[in-house]
């Protein structure tokens, strides 16, 4: 195909165009191009014919290649219709010369009509292909830190999306989503042109814990019987990727996929699929199947345990279904944050599933480019922040431990009080809460220190693993003193309905948490008592 206004003509790659393409990505990327096998003549052979692939190139009026561009047509299960418009490299001395633009547009007109959903993965540190992707309307959906490999450093990637023919009318309305993921789906939305129907669901449990299975590889013998599972495969499914294990063992093994299975006894009671990308340091997980959700959270925190005392993992990826936010919960509970959402993206039974992707970093996220689009850079902070937070829960998780009201909880019902602390910051010299206040929050210090002062002057302070406000807020009654932070201080905080919703659904938690405030007040009384005895 042709542009009549352009200085290239477009048209698909052929068999023969091998060696130049790869001449092309040596010139643009040198030998630092994240996907090695473009390098290859035989892997971009196997490309240019496979029915996957679409990869398209550029030539000037000497018959010169100067650009290709490619369109992945199997990211998503076959029936997902999903397909990831990358691959692209324009000569670097046929730069700025529309050669991109056209490389795309040829793109878009051929695939069309095949796919619902198009994905670009547009690299921060270049805000060219952030402003090319808009170009084309295709949407900023979510951020992946750290989700780049080039020349041996990492890179964030802006998560771009376009709905094509029946995409929209297919899709599944009303979602329900925990409260973490709403802010980047409200901008996904609105970016797509859609308007916000998701239901946040603050009430959803996670998967519980105390799962006693056995986790092993899958081999051969545990093939059928897990097969036979309905749950995550066929029923409930909750976690969409690119592979399902009635795919075939062969396809598996030619994709690199893995499954880990639980055994209870000798049964095969579960399993979690993912692929191991050694080189880029990744793990994707697709599929979860589970005869319940106490073996699904035992396997997904087996599979991340190995990834960072096995494989020394940088990013794990999990698309999840956007009406499962008891998985959306417990994953967050396991260290994954949500960084897209992607409306109508995951064919299921009879419609299209928004999907969360949630995401867990591994090591220290780059800084990305302050040059990207405006749309590009607001979700950015929002995933940015997801990730603050998640760099300020383990500081969260030992000052729980040192807190005389958690004291006596299982490591679940901890868990479950540090998912609904949400982070302060204070800064030197600002109120807590006031003395009379009605008591509706309690704060847990992390850094920094609080002074508690009464009506005569300063009566004590807290640092770090400290907890103020917990008697007022258990017992509804005012606070009886001032707390000011003496110098910049790090908090989790809990809100009263929060945690009176969280009591309704769990009472154990609550019996724990007012019999560990009895005794705090009993310690407190009897250091009074031992105060008065000793000034007397």
């Amino acid at each position: 195909m042709s542009d009549d206004r352009s200085p290239v003509q477009i048209r698909e790659a052929t068999e023969a165009d091998a060696g130049a393409i790869i001449e092309l990505f040596i010139a643009g990327y040198g030998d630092g191009y994240m996907y090695p096998q473009y390098y290859e003549d035989l892997s971009i052979r196997k490309m240019i014919l496979s029915e996957g692939t679409l990869m398209f190139v550029a030539e000037d009026a000497s018959g010169r290649l100067v650009g290709t561009a490619s369109v992945m047509l199997e990211i998503g299960a076959y029936s997902d219709l999903i397909g990831e418009l990358g691959r692209l490299v324009v000569h670097p001395e046929f730069r700025n010369q529309g050669v991109a633009t056209h490389l795309m547009r040829a793109r878009l007109d051929r695939v069309k009509d095949r796919l619902h959903v198009g994905i670009v993965e547009a690299r921060t540190i270049h805000p060219y292909a952030c402003r090319l992707a808009t170009r084309h309307e295709f949407a900023p959906v979510g951020m992946l830190p750290n989700g780049l490999v080039f020349s041996n450093s990492r890179e964030h990637a802006v998560l771009y999306m376009r709905h094509f023919g029946d995409a929209l009318s297919l899709r599944n309305n009303h979602p329900r989503i925990i409260p973490e993921a709403y802010a980047l789906a409200g901008l996904a939305m609105e970016n797509v042109g859609l308007d916000l129907d998701v239901i946040v669901d603050e009430q959803a449990a996670p998967y519980p814990h105390g799962g006693d299975v056995q986790i092993e590889k899958l081999q051969a013998e545990g093939y059928t019987s897990l097969l036979r599972i309905e749950r995550g495969r066929v029923r409930n499914r909750e976690v969409f990727g690119p592979l399902q294990l009635h795919y075939g063992r062969f396809k598996l093994l030619a994709t690199h996929a893995h499954y880990l299975i639980a055994r209870d006894g000798g049964r095969v009671v579960g399993a979690v699929g993912f692929i191991l990308d050694r080189q880029d340091l990744h793990l994707r997980i697709f599929e979860l199947i589970q005869v319940d959700q106490a073996v699904a959270r035992q396997l997904l925190a087996d599979l991340g345990r190995r990834a960072v005392e096995e494989w020394d993992l940088v990013t794990i990826e999990i698309d999840v279904a956007a009406n499962a936010p008891s998985l959306q919960r417990t994953l967050l509970e396991l260290d994954y944050r949500p960084a897209a959402y992607l409306p109508a993206h995951s064919f299921h039974a009879v419609e299209r599933r928004d999907v969360v992707k949630m995401w867990r970093l591994l090591q220290p996220a780059v800084v990305p480019s302050d040059e990207l689009p405006a749309a590009a850079m607001t979700v950015t902070e929002v995933v940015l922040e997801q990730l603050r937070q998640q760099e300020r829960r383990p500081r969260i998780r030992r000052a729980l431990e040192d807190v005389l009201l958690c004291s006596d909880l299982t490591e679940e019902q901890a868990g479950r009080i540090e998912g609904l602390l949400e982070y302060t910051r204070l800064e030197t010299g600002e109120r807590l809460f006031e003395r009379g206040e009605p008591g509706d929050r309690m704060f847990l210090v992390t850094e920094g220190r609080v002074t508690i002062e009464g009506e005569d002057g300063a009566v004590g302070e807290v640092g770090p693993g400290g907890c103020v406000g917990e008697v007022a807020l258990l017992t509804r009654a005012p606070h009886s003193a001032t707390a000011v932070a003496s110098e910049p201080v790090e908090a989790g905080t809990l809100g009263r309905e929060p945690l009176e919703r969280l009591v309704r659904q769990r009472p154990d938690i609550g019996v724990a948490l007012y019999r560990n405030l009895a005794r705090e007040l009993g310690e407190k009384l009897k250091q009074a008592d031992l105060d008065i005895s000793g000034a007397s």
